[in-house]
């Protein structure tokens, strides 16, 4: 009897340590999938957010710089105006102001300038206002003088030759400006008026700013965020991924498609 009972109650309590280890490895298992679930939220979000910035950035720069374009062209009498230095000061100074006030308001962006045709005006004029590395207020810069460079000579003066040789807004794949000592995505935009070029309008964004968004994610194995692209250009890890050991795979800009950062 006694060892009826005795098989009775081990096999009780062998039923209740199966049942309970049943239930606790079930436990651990969801408890491990809700914080995974909860992790890769937090990741995608992290994900979305940055990439909305960047968008918001370069979305803003390129919106400001057109609208620069656009008032210059509306607001010049006539291309050959400017060929007379105190009409061509006045008109510059009208557009520094609005540029400066455009500018200091967008995360990440360096430098802003406008520059004439100097075949136009048989000098070199405008005005470039920049944050060189190190500075966080944008400066008066000196203007580069074209003719200096060879047209190939992209570091210092493709921001020149690639929008007036096209005749259209470009932007600019990641690269070191010489001018700057930084490496920067420029958005650059020729002016025409009555069809004659006079110059050009542009701005910079900071590379290493956009290389920032990515290292907040970079301890993951990959954060991946589609959007249907519009016009993108590529950023490279061989451009500016070694300044901070994050591999960045491939960005398109200025409105972003797909982001892939590894570790």
């Amino acid at each position: 009897m006694k060892s009826i009972r005795a098989k009775i109650m081990l096999l009780l309590f062998g039923s209740v340590f199966i049942v309970s280890f049943v239930i606790g490895s079930l436990g651990i298992t969801l408890t491990r999938n809700v914080i995974e679930e909860s992790s890769t939220e937090n990741m995608n979000l992290l994900c979305r957010t940055n990439a909305d910035r960047i968008d918001i950035t370069f979305a803003k720069i390129e919106d400001s710089v057109d609208t620069l374009a656009h008032y210059a062209e509306a607001s010049l009498s006539g291309v050959r105006d400017l060929k007379n230095e105190s009409y061509r000061a006045k008109f510059s100074a009208e557009i520094e102001k609005n540029a400066l006030h455009h500018i200091e308001s967008i995360e990440g962006a360096v430098a802003i300038y406008l520059y004439y045709d100097p075949s136009l005006i048989n000098t070199t004029d405008g005005f470039f206002y920049a944050k060189p590395a190190g500075v966080e207020e944008f400066v008066y810069h000196p203007l580069t003088v074209v003719s200096a460079y060879p047209e190939g000579d992209n570091e210092h003066v493709g921001w020149w030759f690639v929008p007036t040789t096209s005749g259209e807004a470009t932007w600019f794949e990641a690269y070191y400006n010489a001018n700057l000592c930084r490496y920067v995505i420029s958005y650059v935009v020729p002016i025409y008026k009555d069809g004659q070029l006079m110059g050009i309008v542009g701005a910079d964004i900071s590379a290493e700013h956009i290389v920032e968004y990515a290292k907040e994610v970079s301890l993951r194995k990959q954060c991946i965020k589609l959007r249907k692209a519009l016009d993108t250009i590529h950023l490279r890890a061989m451009a500016i991924g070694k300044l901070h050991s994050v591999a960045i795979e491939h960005i398109a800009i200025p409105h972003l498609a797909v982001v892939v950062v590894r570790a």
